[in-house]
């Protein structure tokens, strides 16, 4: 858990430019724009979709889209391990002994 609340702030401080400010936000901002992410010269070849769900980070700083990105992505870990948890059949996460409890707060 220590590990994934530390996610967002090394997402955020990391100067390295990668695919988000090459890739999702620049094709976001054509798809905002009303412009096709394929016309222009793009590096985004991923579906649509992605870019989609990345115009809301358009409208903020380039550090808060990392932030917020980044806990959409906490977010996303968090409900696939409880989804295979209960997939696997485990027990309700509140009604385990204290000692499992602290593993996972």
């Amino acid at each position: 858990v220590v590990l994934l609340a530390a996610v967002p702030w090394m997402f955020v401080t990391t100067s390295k430019v990668g695919e988000w400010h090459e890739c999702y936000l620049p094709a976001a901002r054509l798809m905002r724009d009303g412009q096709s992410i394929a016309a222009n010269s793009s590096n985004f070849t991923y579906p649509p979709a992605m870019a989609l769900f990345t115009i809301p980070m358009t409208f903020e700083s380039l550090a808060m889209s990392r932030f917020v990105w980044s806990l959409v992505n906490v977010v996303a870990v968090f409900a696939l391990f409880i989804s295979c948890w209960r997939l696997i059949g485990g027990s309700s996460l509140a009604k385990l002994p204290k000692t499992w409890s602290a593993v996972f707060l």
